[in-house]
C-alpha cells in the first residue's frame, strides 16, 4: 500500500500493526494520541482505505463505552441523597433494569459507533466545503473520515468519572481540528469554523424550541388553542 508520507516519518502505529501487532499498535496510537497529537497526525497517512481508521475509531470508542458503563454502574450517584424514601426503596429492580440496559447498549454499540462515523463524518465534510477547507485536498472524504475516526481516541476520557464527558469533548475537538488541518491542508482557522457549524446549528435549534415553548406557556399552554 503507498504512502503519502515522508520517508523520515514512521507510520502512525496502528496502520503499521501487521508489523507491530494489533494489541501493541493499539496502545501506542492511543498514547501517541494523548501525548504527541501533532507528530500523531504528521504519521497519519491522508488516504488509503477506511478499514484501518474505522477498526481503530470502534474499538477505542467501544473500549470508553465499557468502562464508562462499568464506572457507572459501580461508582455512588451523588443525586441520590436528594431523591425520596420511596424511590430509594426501588433502587434494587432499578439497578437490575440499568444492568440489562448498559448490557444491550455495549453489545449494540459497535453499530451505532459505525453509522455515528458516517454519518458524522459527512457532516463535518459539508461544513468542511462550505468555508473553503477543502481547496487544496487531495484526499476528499477519506481524510475527513480519518480525522473524525482518530479524533475517537478522545472518547476515552469518558473513564474519568462524572467530568470525562467534559474532557472527552474538549479533547475531540482539538483532534478534530488538528487532524482536519493535516489531512486537508487548510488552516485551522476554518478547520476551528467548520467544526463549530453544527454545533452553533443545534444552539440555534435548541434556542428556538425553548423560545416557542416559552411563548406557549405564557399564551396559556393548550387552553389558549381551545384544545
Amino acid at each position: 500500500m503507498s504512502s503519502d508520507l515522508p520517508p523520515s516519518l514512521a507510520p502512525l502505529p496502528w496502520e503499521d500493526r501487521r508489523r507491530l501487532g494489533a494489541i501493541p499498535a493499539f496502545v501506542e496510537t492511543v498514547k501517541a494520541f494523548f501525548q504527541n497529537p501533532a507528530d500523531a497526525w504528521a504519521r497519519t497517512r491522508e488516504k488509503g482505505d477506511f478499514g484501518d481508521p474505522l477498526l481503530y475509531a470502534v474499538g477505542v470508542t467501544w473500549a470508553g463505552i465499557v468502562l464508562s458503563s462499568v464506572y457507572s454502574l459501580i461508582l455512588p450517584r451523588p443525586w441520590s441523597r436528594f431523591l425520596p424514601p420511596q424511590i430509594l426503596q426501588r433502587f434494587p429492580h432499578l439497578f437490575a433494569v440499568s444492568l440489562a440496559a448498559t448490557g444491550c447498549s455495549i453489545v449494540l454499540a459497535p453499530i451505532f459507533i459505525v453509522i455515528g462515523l458516517f454519518v458524522g463524518s459527512a457532516i463535518l465534510h459539508v461544513c468542511l466545503a462550505l468555508v473553503g477547507a477543502l481547496r487544496q485536498s487531495s484526499s476528499g472524504f477519506e481524510g475527513t473520515f480519518r480525522t473524525v475516526a482518530y479524533s475517537s481516541t478522545a472518547n476515552l476520557a469518558h473513564v474519568i468519572p462524572y467530568v470525562g464527558w467534559i474532557i472527552a469533548i474538549v479533547w475531540a475537538f482539538y483532534l478534530n481540528v488538528k487532524g482536519a488541518v493535516r489531512m486537508h491542508k487548510t488552516t485551522s482557522g476554518r478547520a476551528v469554523a467548520a467544526i463549530m457549524i453544527p454545533g452553533l446549528i443545534l444552539i440555534v435549534f435548541l434556542g428556538a424550541i425553548l423560545v416557542a415553548a416559552l411563548v406557549f406557556i405564557s399564551r396559556g399552554g393548550p387552553r389558549s388553542y381551545n384544545l
